[in-house]
């Protein structure tokens, strides 16, 4: 998986940075996402990510819930590759620290990459939610 990673990190910054700003209502406020993985002095591998031409490491530049929909999109993005025999993602109150408008974009975004799922595979979503308006802004959003 790390030589994967290495070899399309380019890829996967820009595919990130395209679902990242689905996952966003200012979609225009937001540079390009760059992923980096190197290797520490101690041989463990970390990903860095970037924001912008400038490099500037993108925890320093996003607040609480743009890193959280970042998050969330790698994750979305990620989470398929490795086998999983019950084909099952679990999500554990993916909207912490969201406002009611990023909530509702973020539930339009996860309805539009779940439309994408062909049936056939099998892969089901479970969200957990903790708070009951998000509940009714996501089903507002998404099929369920």
């Amino acid at each position: 998986m790390t030589a994967q990673l290495q070899k399309h990190d380019s890829l996967l910054g820009k595919t990130l940075t395209e679902f990242a700003y689905l996952l966003t209502p200012a979609r225009w406020a937001y540079e390009q996402l760059n992923l980096k993985l190197s290797t520490n002095d101690h041989g463990q591998h970390i990903l860095t990510m970037t924001e912008g031409a400038q490099e500037i490491a993108s925890a320093h530049r996003l607040n609480a819930a743009e890193l959280y929909s970042v998050a969330l999109a790698m994750f979305l993005l990620c989470a398929r590759r490795p086998d999983n025999t019950l084909r099952l993602l679990v999500l554990d109150d993916p909207f912490l620290n969201m406002d009611e408008l990023t909530v509702s974009t973020v539930a339009r975004a996860i309805g539009r990459l779940i439309r994408l799922w062909p049936d056939s595979d099998g892969w089901r979503l479970l969200i957990l939610l903790h708070r009951e308006s998000d509940v009714r802004r996501f089903a507002r959003e998404v099929l369920c």
